[in-house]
């Protein structure tokens, strides 16, 4: 075990993932998505049953509505950045741990160092704003910089990678509309 840094753990957590990913996020109260991504902002997330929640290409954002076959479509902007609704891009997106007027920026005590999915992760306990009850585990990926769970104080998973890949290569057409 290494002795990690405060500044190390928010460096890491606000960088953009520059790697391709696939995986698989679970949710305490939404359904599990598939996700595959490819910097730098290119993303396709589908149900465990394979059908299409959202697509981010070059062309634009497409939102697809549960049980629907067409998608709410929203070209790309500079500078806007769309998360389809999904879970999976809390976990992807990079965060500013700078920021205090967002939720769960400042630590509660040391970061520590762990394995999780077999990776090596680094984990800090953040505290809660005003308004949230409780603290946060964010368990983050050393390698890629992917937030792998939030997790309760408890440890028990908020939002979380069950199974991940990085520097995968993915199929053509993966970001095709």
């Amino acid at each position: 075990m290494s002795n990690v840094s405060w500044t190390q753990f928010a460096r890491l957590v606000g960088a953009p993932v520059t790697v391709t990913l696939r995986g698989r996020v679970a949710s305490a109260d939404e359904p599990a998505e598939r996700v595959c991504f490819a910097p730098p902002d290119l993303w396709r997330v589908t149900d465990d049953d394979g059908h299409l929640r959202y697509l981010a290409n070059d062309d634009g954002h497409y939102t697809y509505p549960p049980g629907e076959t067409r998608a709410c479509f929203q070209p790309r902007r500079k500078g806007f950045w769309h998360s389809g609704g999904t879970v999976c891009s809390a976990l992807i997106h990079p965060r500013d741990l700078d920021d205090a007027d967002d939720d769960f920026t400042r630590p509660l005590g040391a970061v520590e160092e762990i394995a999780f999915l077999g990776r090596v992760a680094w984990r800090v306990l953040l505290a809660p704003p005003a308004r949230k009850p409780q603290p946060v585990w964010q368990v983050l990926d050393v390698a890629s910089g992917v937030t792998l769970a939030y997790q309760a104080p408890d440890g028990q998973p908020l939002v979380a990678f069950t199974a991940l890949e990085t520097d995968v290569a993915l199929p053509d057409g993966t970001f095709a509309a």
